[in-house]
């Protein structure tokens, strides 16, 4: 979300690949909890993505430029679903993207990796 609030940063590397809140609340099995919660207070998943819609949540859009951003995401991951982080990555302006194998905890074992192509990535850009 500081990506698109914060123009004052240097790049942006964001490991959480979406900012979508209505199809993480539909999506991630972990927040069982949540959705039942929403249900007893007289919402369903749809007014819950509508509420966040009227935010103007939808709506953020980077405010640095888009070859200083760095996104990682997992390709079979069931919190932020893979189609969801396309559709930001799009509207983003398709800023540079690390695809890893696997699911959302399954990342864990790429971390290495994508510290070094995050350490790349900023040493490569004029910051000084």
């Amino acid at each position: 979300m500081l990506t698109c609030l914060e123009p004052g940063f240097a790049f942006s590397a964001p490991l959480i690949a979406h900012m979508d809140l209505g199809a993480l609340v539909a999506h991630a099995p972990v927040l069982g909890a949540m959705r039942e919660d929403l249900t007893r207070f007289g919402w369903q998943v749809e007014d819950f993505a509508r509420f966040v819609a009227r935010l103007g949540w939808d709506e953020l859009r980077p405010v640095i430029p888009t070859d200083r951003i760095h996104l990682f995401a997992a390709k079979d991951d069931r919190f932020f679903r893979p189609d969801v982080v396309r559709a930001m990555w799009r509207r983003w302006g398709k800023p540079k993207i690390r695809w890893y194998p696997g699911s959302h905890m399954g990342f864990l074992t790429h971390l290495p990796d994508a510290i070094g192509r995050l350490r790349r990535f900023v040493d490569a850009l004029d910051l000084g």
